[in-house]
């Protein structure tokens, strides 16, 4: 499951994985416009929400915070992937 959180917002999609080589960013970007950093391994916006002000979107697995970028982490079947909107 990818959860989105965001300002008085959360979506839940939900995706059936088949492959070992499906990155975050991969699975983000199926139905979000994303941004990323320089170095492309962090989200700066998701659909128009963009970190500002002491806000970032920090990527969490299962319930932790994320030790790889969106784009060297694979997904597995039963991961959560969620982006929380939050302050830093």
């Amino acid at each position: 499951m990818l959860k989105v959180v965001s300002i008085g917002n959360t979506t839940n999609e939900y995706y059936n994985i088949k492959s070992t080589e499906v990155t975050v960013l991969k699975l983000l970007k199926n139905k979000h416009n994303v941004t990323l950093n320089l170095g492309d391994n962090a989200v700066r916006c998701i659909d128009s929400v963009c970190e500002s002000s002491g806000y970032w979107w920090p990527l969490y697995v299962n319930g932790k915070m994320a030790t790889l970028g969106i784009n060297d982490y694979k997904v597995k079947k039963g991961d959560v992937i969620e982006f929380r909107f939050a302050k830093k």
